[in-house]
């Protein structure tokens, strides 16, 4: 399956992939609303649940983030993957 490799300074954070017909996403956030932060997420679709493999890891000025491609015959396993909304939430706004 085609899965997404993350490293961070020559370090494997993991080998995410949500398998064929799903989706498998990373994001690199820079936070500069006061004290500057930046972090990491990976996760995906798989059938009714969100598989997260990395949640909000920090990352820092001079860190080599690595975002690659891969093939592999199975990716780790996600670190918590919770079941994904059946419908939209309802949304009561009030005025």
């Amino acid at each position: 399956m085609k899965s997404i490799e993350v490293l961070v300074n020559g370090s494997r954070l993991c080998v995410a992939g949500s398998g064929p017909g799903e989706f498998t996403w990373a994001s690199l956030t820079l936070d500069e609303r006061g004290e500057i932060a930046a972090s990491i997420q990976v996760a995906g679709s798989r059938g009714k649940t969100v598989p997260i493999w990395i949640d909000d890891c920090r990352i820092k000025e001079g860190d080599e983030v690595v975002l690659r491609i891969v093939e592999v015959v199975e990716s780790n396993p996600p670190i918590v993957a919770p079941p994904a909304w059946t419908e939209f939430p309802q949304i009561k706004l009030d005025g």
